[in-house]
């Protein structure tokens, strides 16, 4: 199936490049769910294949430097989600470039031991740079129901539901490690003269989502983010809907998710990293955004 669509995907194009080069881009893609079942409403499981294999090929016309993949990569089934696993990071594989993987809910429909090697990461969250950016993953189900780091991070998600019982089971939480290490990253980040973006499953700012997909200690992130003065982009997932919100010139993108483009369509984004902007191309369903630093609000 996967090497079916791959030969299809190969026909498209890239679009014609901006008369202004930028200095690097990436690509961007949330919630391709993919599962070998039917779709379910607007979820268009299986057509997630097709839906990436033509995005990675756009992508790899346009010589991105990497792509992301902002969590739920899989929808999950049961004991086939492994094997959905790797029909999706087969087509990641023909970008020909680095692709960076954030741990979504519906990941873990693979346990961690095995979905973190085969992802290429040690831990859900880690940075790397590039041209002056830093580029910051975090995990947000660290502590969850779905798929919690460890034993106290698991009691911890217990200790959330126990406290809110109408918190959402498909969210999560950043725990005390994860927080500080964010923290030494963002004043390392800022003494260098680093810009930097965040990838995360999950939103963090209220205003660029609906409440239930929010993360759990929302509110904690969000200060340290915003205290950091080097952060320009939040970029995550989950909701499907997608949002947006610049609140602190801090830009707060919410992907829209792949798996609700229908056959003919397809939604993910190419953003282009200038020194004073990131230029969001939105493909399909996905909007597009000019993220500046100018409005801070």
């Amino acid at each position: 199936m996967v090497a079916g669509i791959l030969a299809v995907a190969a026909g498209v194009m890239a679009m014609a490049p901006s008369a202004e080069r930028p200095i690097f881009r990436f690509g961007l893609v949330a919630d391709t769910q993919y599962a070998d079942k039917p779709t379910a409403g607007t979820r268009h499981y299986a057509g997630s294949a097709q839906s990436l294999a033509r995005c990675v090929a756009d992508l790899k016309a346009r010589r991105v430097a990497f792509g992301v993949s902002l969590g739920d990569i899989i929808d999950g089934r049961g004991a086939e989600s492994r094997t959905d696993l790797n029909a999706m990071l087969a087509l990641w594989a023909g970008l020909g470039k680095p692709v960076r993987h954030v741990i979504g809910n519906h990941c873990l429909s693979v346990p961690r031991k095995e979905l973190l090697p085969a992802l290429g990461l040690r831990r859900g969250w880690y940075e790397f740079r590039k041209a002056g950016w830093r580029f910051i993953v975090l995990d947000a189900l660290d502590v969850s129901v779905a798929g919690p780091t460890g034993p106290r991070e698991a009691e911890l998600a217990k200790r959330y539901m126990a406290l809110t019982p109408k918190l959402p089971e498909y969210d999560g939480a950043i725990d005390r490690e994860q927080l500080i290490w964010l923290r030494v990253r963002l004043a390392d980040a800022r003494a260098r003269g680093d810009k930097v973006v965040i990838f995360c499953h999950l939103p963090v700012h209220p205003d660029s989502t609906t409440a239930p997909h929010l993360l759990w200690n929302h509110t904690e992130v969000l200060s340290a983010v915003q205290s950091a003065g080097c952060v320009r982009a939040w970029f995550a997932g989950h909701d499907h809907a997608g949002g947006y919100a610049n609140r602190g010139g801090i830009h707060h993108v919410t992907q829209r998710g792949m798996v609700e483009a229908p056959e003919g369509s397809n939604a993910y984004s190419v953003v282009s990293v200038y020194p004073d902007r990131l230029a969001v191309e939105g493909v399909g369903l996905a909007a597009s955004h000019t993220l500046d630093w100018s409005g801070a609000r």
